[in-house]
């Protein structure tokens, strides 16, 4: 399962202005197998994402990833 929030933009300054404004999310994958690569391959598609935090809720293994694109 994926669950994603979308978050509030990532915002670059220049000039006394916007200079580049990115998309940003936080994805939330749960899944049964805690040796998964799912997030792995994830992580590898986009090249502003990284893996944050990992936890267990109820034998569901929750891994968090932040992306920006």
């Amino acid at each position: 399962c994926i669950v994603y929030h979308k978050t509030p933009n990532y915002k670059d300054f220049a000039n006394g202005g916007i200079y580049r404004r990115v998309r940003a999310y936080t994805l939330t994958l749960i899944e049964t197998d805690p040796d998964s690569e799912c997030a792995d391959k994830v992580e590898e598609l986009f090249e502003y994402c990284s893996i944050t935090n990992h936890h267990v809720v109820d034998s569901l293994y929750h891994t968090t990833l932040n992306l920006h694109y």
